[in-house]
């Protein structure tokens, strides 16, 4: 009998959303999960401009490295004032968080 798997090889797996919503709902929130986004610019400014649409608060779990490959700041910083307030924290764990406010919706 083979084993199967949820994710093939290389694909990603989404160990966080869970975690994150189960802390929205005890918070007395309804958590949106809105999947894995590609490493590409405009998916990313698409997947995030939508949810900033239906949220009063979008937190993004991956892509806040301060690495050149990492476009998730430059991301929301396009998509509403005031932008970006933070971006790397000199704490570990913790260094690459991002703070941001895109038109009155807190992203983090």
């Amino acid at each position: 009998m083979r084993k199967t798997s949820i994710c093939g090889l290389g694909q990603v797996r989404d160990a966080i959303a869970p975690a994150l919503a189960g802390l929205v709902l005890e918070a007395g929130g309804w958590p949106v999960p809105c999947g894995i986004v590609p490493d590409d610019p405009a998916a990313l400014r698409g997947a995030l401009a939508a949810a900033l649409g239906q949220a009063d608060l979008v937190v993004v779990s991956a892509g806040f490295s301060v690495g050149v490959r990492d476009a998730t700041a430059e991301a929301v910083a396009t998509l509403g004032k005031p932008g970006v307030f933070c971006h790397g924290l000199a704490v570990k764990p913790g260094k690459p968080t991002l703070l941001a406010e895109c038109d009155g919706v807190a992203c983090w």
